[in-house]
């Protein structure tokens, strides 16, 4: 895609309703004019993230983030820029135009050609797959079918250390681009060569369909390692993504269930169960908790019965504690011994699989039943000590509803009183307050004043007079640039904020943007105006200064004099 056009951002983002793209993410309550909530940035207990619909930015009084819808789902879903376009377009159904004459940012421009040289990859190894008889009994001894393996693009890379693009790799900044894209490996005398060989390919895709990078599978036992996924890249980042998620958003499931590997996704979805998802390679993160409870409300964790799967499992649900909220319906589910997804399913197909599914231990019942296998609670001492580690666990729930529950069922087990229990959990902070980044007080200058009423209200411009262009004093030229936006449109401080995305007054201006005013609104004209007037007054100062200054040097001109003697007398 090329430059997305500045009116089409400015059109998006006056038609974004924040406070609804930010409920998709977080809960909010309404709180005056503007809507409140619990930080999805940083870990607290007292809401202090603040949502306005009216200048349609959003700002965390605990941490100091803020920006716009675009800022959020930047931030949030971890996206570049032009994903973030991409997505909030999807969502209210406008399609992104392109100006093909105009230049791209260096960062677009870096994504868009990282996807578009994978996608290309990923055809290539496809290709491939229908070339190497070894790779195609290797897929078919593992069950997989010819539709299943279209429906993952699966593919193979073959053995050689140059099969990727060879005509291309001439050009040393397409070298750079596949190394960049984790295609291949800079040899340490020059030139590259292909990082994945010999070995079944499974495209990665992000949630939106893109392909990101590839996890490689070995065909001989005897190689390794015997997976290898694509490195850290500036489109693929392992702690955000999952395997089969861009599939499993096609199937009209409500629920979604996580399992440890690619085969176990491919198995279980050539047997129905279209709506698996697996980690790669690591361990359940705090984004991936998130991007799978946006989509349903019940996720159902699937793990290996051994020690390790219980690990897993019990690593997995103190992910979730601290970002938990009312209404998921998280469950644990475990596999007997030597078992995996792959070989139950194809042992007793969909129905009976999903019937273990429909006996899954709820999150609670999992972390009771955990920490109850560590302690024998007839001995009062022991007692205590897991009434403590379940506290300990239940502080780190945010949402009301789900804590109180707990808490009752903590009661239960251990005879303690449910009030006893509520004044013990609110008595110790689980996050001090020494611990949030509280941003400093920005002082404000009469220039910084009028530029922050400005930005935080557009429609001050009215009250602007047309002298203010002639004024020659520190901040002026980013005083008029606004005012050169602003002038002939309808802006919210949202869409002002774009504008200057990404240059040096970028951080200046959203934290104007959310510079709190103990003012009532129907005196912010007389402040702006007041602001006005001392800068015009420091510019007639200034004025005053420079032709003194001419006057003493003996280089005064009688027009110059006369206008001197004016600005005196103005002054007096």
């Amino acid at each position: 895609m090329s430059y997305i056009p500045r009116p089409f951002i400015d059109e998006l983002l006056s038609r974004a309703d924040i406070v609804g793209i930010i409920e998709s993410f977080v809960s909010l309550k309404k709180q005056g004019n503007n809507y409140i909530g619990l930080c999805p940035f940083h870990n607290e207990k007292t809401p202090s993230f603040v949502v306005s619909p009216n200048k349609q930015i959003y700002h965390c009084f605990g941490c100091g983030v803020g920006g716009n819808a675009i800022s959020f789902v930047i931030a949030h879903e971890r996206l570049t820029f032009v994903e973030a376009v991409e997505l909030l377009a999807h969502r209210l159904g406008l399609t992104i135009p392109s100006e093909t004459n105009s230049i791209k940012s260096p960062g677009q421009k870096k994504s868009q050609d990282l996807y578009s040289i994978l996608q290309k990859a990923s055809e290539y190894y496809e290709k491939q797959l229908y070339q190497s008889r070894q790779a195609i009994e290797y897929l078919k001894n593992r069950g997989l079918n010819e539709e299943i393996v279209k429906h993952f693009h699966i593919g193979y890379a073959p053995e050689g250390w140059e099969n990727l693009f060879p005509d291309q790799r001439a050009d040393t900044n397409f070298r750079k681009q596949l190394v960049t894209a984790g295609l291949c490996i800079e040899k340490e005398k020059g030139g590259v060569y292909d990082r994945f060989r010999h070995r079944v390919m499974f495209p990665i895709h992000n949630q939106h369909g893109k392909i990101v990078g590839f996890g490689g599978r070995v065909i001989q036992k005897e190689d390794t390692p015997k997976y290898l996924n694509s490195p850290e890249t500036p489109i693929f980042h392992k702690g955000n993504l999952l395997y089969g998620l861009y599939q499993a958003f096609q199937s009209h499931s409500e629920r979604l269930l996580v399992v440890e590997g690619y085969m176990d996704v491919i198995a279980l979805t050539q047997h129905g169960i279209d709506y698996a998802v697996a980690t790669l390679g690591t361990a359940t993160t705090e984004h991936h908790i998130k991007l799978l409870f946006r989509r349903t409300s019940e996720v159902i964790f699937c793990f290996d019965g051994d020690a390790a799967g219980q690990s897993a499992a019990w690593h997995a649900l103190e992910t979730i504690l601290p970002v938990w909220q009312d209404g998921w319906n998280p469950k644990f589910m475990f596999l007997p011994l030597t078992e995996d997804p792959d070989s139950m399913i194809r042992q007793e197909g969909k129905e009976a699989f999903e019937q273990r599914m429909q006996r899954a231990q709820g999150l609670s019942s999992f972390l009771f039943k955990h920490l109850l296998s560590r302690f024998d609670i007839t001995q009062t001492e022991e007692r205590a000590a897991f009434a403590d580690q379940a506290l300990k666990m239940i502080r780190q729930v945010a949402a009301p509803l789900t804590q109180a529950l707990l808490l009752q069922e903590l009661s239960k087990l251990t005879r303690i009183p449910v009030e006893q229990l509520k004044k013990m959990t609110a008595s110790q902070k689980i996050f001090s307050i020494s611990q949030k980044s509280t941003p400093q007080k920005i002082k404000l200058s009469p220039m910084r004043l009028a530029i922050a009423l400005l930005v935080q209200y557009p429609e001050l411009i009215s009250h602007l007079d047309e002298k203010i262009f002639d004024f020659k004093i520190p901040g002026i030229e980013l005083f008029k640039e606004i005012i050169l936006i602003l002038k002939n449109k309808t802006l919210t401080t949202g869409v002002l904020l774009e504008h200057f995305r990404g240059t040096t007054h970028e951080h200046l201006l959203d934290r104007l943007a959310h510079y709190e005013f103990i003012i009532p609104e129907e005196k912010l004209r007389l402040e702006f105006k007041g602001a006005l007037d001392q800068l015009a007054h420091y510019h007639r100062d200034l004025l005053i200064e420079h032709l003194l200054s001419k006057s003493a040097a003996g280089d005064l001109t009688e027009t110059e004099r006369q206008e001197l003697l004016v600005l005196l007398r103005e002054k007096s």
